[in-house]
């Protein structure tokens, strides 16, 4: 992805007149201001992948859409997007967007198990919900058997401070290809490990009766154990859903009961279906608080990995006035959900800022073949009323398709549709856009890129390169025209170390591209990134840019630039996330601050800080905030320096500020 850049011409070339750099930088900063004066409300990162494997080079492709206030239509091009991840490095680490998307690609310098955590912020906003990619140590056999949890009993709670489901009297459990009834039932959400006393464990074939019962599931391939009294006493170990027997080590207190301790919140229900790293929902939901009822929601949606995209937020109070978002799920499967919700004046949801009652309404359809997909529905009884659609399919472990369709305001139409399959040595992304409608300029592309990873070596340096052709027409030029081109990319087998702290990342890259319209480009570029680890969960870095470009649509010459980032997201009571980006060539900045202190349990101070300067053009907001967690939202009073004033906001907690 280009970056945006601000060349005003080379002087020493002759018979060039002064008035073409001058008009270019005049557009230039046209641009920016532009840009800077239509709010951005929503952003959203996607990726083909849900995992990565830790081998210090394997790589994701990551799309990131930004869009702008009511009319939800695509920021202006040359918007820029700034990446933040707290392991790894994305190429670019800013890009700019055309038709309101960016694409770069994530690469992975860890060589352990982990989970990295990747945020996206343009115009002065942070994405809400980040994209979270798991660090695998090998790749993972596709699940067999149900995708989903499923969880019922007489009586079943989750407590909210142990996060420890708890259910009693005819509890059934269905999982993969297991199937389980029990007199006793325990199931640790975060880690996914299961507990059951007098069960009857089924995998479809073979079936054990087991006094006591532990499982761990949040691996490749479920391990358990299993205490059988008939036909004889035994201890059965087993890594296999098959029960085929192997050793391994399982804690000592692998039958003994947790004791799920005091919880201010708990959430009784008839069934809990859980999607592992995502969501858990509870049907129907009747909520405790300090053992008072305090009242029934026909479902609850707990979030297992992160906030959720568009959580409920029941009440609350914003800079604009009061907040409704009532949900109703009218269904409630382990397949299918589907939810209404009455809205009034919500700052979220597909259309941000929305005024007055509306209604939306979304369905959620999964099977146990890979098969995911929604479509919703937002703004019904107004006359801003919108639609969209998504669709995943896992063909195997190696690859995906998906698609996805939106009718913002029944305004325009956009359309997407996604092919990536990954091999031992080639990747393959096949993605075809399209935008037209309401006044859009149409736009079109079918992109098919092949990257090649070949296993030999350049000394040390591991080698790729890729091919790419695309038929397109875009809204810089009316005629359709066909582009092919080559890019080779030069890094390190492995991260250079110094130390146990210090790694050291460099990176060389070239290509070339030609079209039928006969414009042709090349470009060579490389980056040196170097992050010393603080600690496990702090990390400190820089890392410097450049590239070179000659011919094309976009401004030649040289363009190199500074990146500086700080991250902290480990600690319970503290986080903060830090980046600021100079180019040298055209000296604009971008920085982007955010952090949150728990002071005392259950109060917090937050803090953000947004820098953009791009010539005179300039935009710069500092926000301070004080809350207090009241259940699962939070009561805030703002004080936002862009909009010169202080306000209440009750909102869902962990909520970043909207700029």
């Amino acid at each position: 992805m280009p970056r945006a850049s601000a060349h005003t011409g080379d002087h020493r070339r002759p018979r060039r007149s002064r008035c073409v750099p001058a008009l270019m930088a005049a557009f230039i900063l046209w641009s920016a201001l532009a840009a800077a004066a239509q709010a951005v409300q929503r952003i959203e990162l996607r990726s083909a992948r849900d995992e990565i494997l830790a081998d210090g080079s394997d790589a994701a492709h990551i799309e990131v859409l930004v869009t702008v206030d009511r009319a939800g239509a695509p920021v202006p091009d040359g918007t820029l997007v700034q990446f933040l991840a707290d392991i790894g490095t994305v190429d670019p680490e800013v890009a700019t967007t055309v038709n309101g998307r960016v694409e770069a690609r994530y690469t992975v310098l860890s060589q352990s198990a982990s989970e990295v955590t990747i945020r996206a912020s343009a115009g002065g906003k942070i994405s809400e919900e980040p994209l979270r990619l798991r660090i695998v140590q090998e790749k993972r056999e596709r699940d067999k058997g149900a995708r989903f949890l499923e969880i019922r009993g007489d009586y079943l709670a989750y407590f909210d401070s142990s996060a420890l489901l708890v259910g009693y009297g005819n509890c059934s459990f269905s999982y993969r290809s297991l199937t389980i009834t029990a007199d006793r039932l325990q199931l640790s959400v975060p880690e996914f490990v299961l507990k059951a006393s007098d069960a009857e464990v089924s995998n479809g074939k073979t079936t054990l009766e087991a006094k006591e019962f532990y499982a761990e599931f949040a691996r490749p391939t479920t391990r358990g154990v299993a205490l059988l009294l008939e036909p004889e006493a035994k201890t059965l170990y087993f890594t296999d859903e098959r029960f085929f027997e192997a050793d391994w080590p399982a804690p000592s207190d692998k039958f003994r009961a947790w004791e799920p301790g005091e919880s201010k919140t708990v959430i009784k229900a008839d069934k809990a279906i859980i999607q592992p790293g995502y969501k858990m929902i509870l049907s129907p939901a009747r909520i405790y608080y300090d053992g008072t009822h305090v009242f029934t929601l026909s479902a609850r949606e707990l979030s297992l990995g992160g906030s959720l995209p568009d959580e409920p937020q029941y009440f609350g109070w914003g800079a604009n006035g009061p907040i409704i978002d009532i949900p109703w799920y009218a269904v409630t499967q382990r397949k299918v959900t589907a939810l209404v919700r009455g809205r009034y004046g919500s700052p979220f949801g597909p259309v941000s800022g929305r005024e007055g009652f509306y209604v939306d309404t979304e369905v959620e359809l999964h099977t146990d073949a890979g098969d995911d997909a929604k479509v919703a529905v937002d703004g019904l009884f107004t006359n801003t009323y919108g639609a969209s659609a998504e669709y995943t399919r896992q063909l195997d472990s190696r690859s995906r398709v998906s698609a996805f369709a939106m009718w913002p305001q029944h305004r325009y139409l956009s359309g997407n549709l996604n092919y990536w399959r990954s091999g031992d040595s080639v990747d393959n992304i096949v993605n075809l856009r399209a935008l037209g409608g309401g006044g859009l300029t149409p736009s079109y592309s079918l992109d098919s890129a092949w990257n090649f990873r070949p296993k030999d070596f350049v000394g040390d340096w591991q080698w790729q390169y890729s091919f790419d052709a695309t038929l397109a027409r875009d809204a810089f030029d009316p005629r359709t025209y066909l582009e092919s081109g080559i890019r080779t990319r030069f890094q390190p087998e492995r991260f250079y170390r110094i130390g146990d702290r210090v790694t050291i990342s460099p990176r060389l890259s070239a290509g070339a591209s030609v079209d039928t319209l006969r414009r042709t480009e090349t470009m060579a570029g490389g980056s040196l990134d170097v992050t010393f680890q603080v600690n496990r969960s702090t990390s400190v870095g820089v890392s410097y840019s450049a590239d070179y470009r000659l011919g094309g649509r976009w401004l030649n010459g040289f363009n190199h630039q500074v990146t500086g980032r700080l991250n902290s997201f480990g600690n319970e009571r503290w986080w903060l996330s830090a980046s600021a980006t100079y180019n040298l060539r055209n000296q604009s900045l971008f920085g982007v601050a955010y952090g949150s202190w728990e002071f005392i349990p259950k109060w917090y101070l937050d803090a953000g800080l947004v820098w953009q300067q791009f010539g005179p053009a300039q935009f710069r907001d500092y926000t301070i905030g004080l809350g207090r967690e009241i259940g699962g939202q939070q009561a805030r009073i703002v004080y936002s320096t862009s909009e010169g004033r202080i306000y209440f906001e009750l909102r869902r907690k962990g909520g970043f500020f909207n700029f």
